[in-house]
């Protein structure tokens, strides 16, 4: 790559005296064999080969280990959450785990067990989209008797108050 330097003059050229005293002091350099450059390659390769063997195998079978063990801990925490459930009587089968508990929250309306900008959202998406959340078509936080914008900025208001 040949860049001009920035004030765009050529460079200065050496005197071709100093030139040749300058290759000359420099000491030629023996010739390397083919044979001698090969040994370094394959030392190279060897000390790296058991420099990071460990770690390879460590890899290779730590991985899989560890996978299969979160595996067997996730199957064991099924279990368990399973036996805690028919322990206390309410297994998935039976209507009393189906029962929705009531909101806590009055103006929870995504349910999510906290009043936050995200029922805003909901309403919001609702008065956009009817068909997208059915259940809020009687949602009326501020009690004007309307489902309206102005229930989604009374929501918006005491999900951003100082408390």
């Amino acid at each position: 790559m040949n860049v001009p330097p920035p004030n765009d003059q050529p460079e200065p050229k050496l005197p071709p005296v100093l030139q040749a005293a300058l290759r000359d002091a420099q000491p030629t350099l023996p010739e390397v064999p083919p044979t001698l450059d090969q040994a370094i390659v394959n030392d190279s390769r060897r000390y790296l080969r058991l420099k990071f063997a460990p770690r390879n195998y460590a890899l290779k079978i730590g991985l899989p280990l560890a996978a299969a063990a979160a595996i067997a801990f996730a199957f064991v925490l099924y279990l368990v959450n399973d036996y805690a459930e028919q322990l206390s009587g309410l297994s998935p089968a039976s209507p009393a785990a189906k029962q929705t508990p009531a909101h806590p929250h009055p103006h929870d309306l995504n349910a999510d067990g906290t009043r936050d900008i995200l029922d805003a959202f909901a309403l919001a998406q609702h008065l956009k989209n009817p068909t997208q959340h059915p259940h809020l078509a009687n949602a009326d936080p501020n009690a004007d008797g309307q489902t309206n914008a102005d229930d989604v900025d009374f929501l918006a208001q005491h999900a951003v108050a100082l408390r």
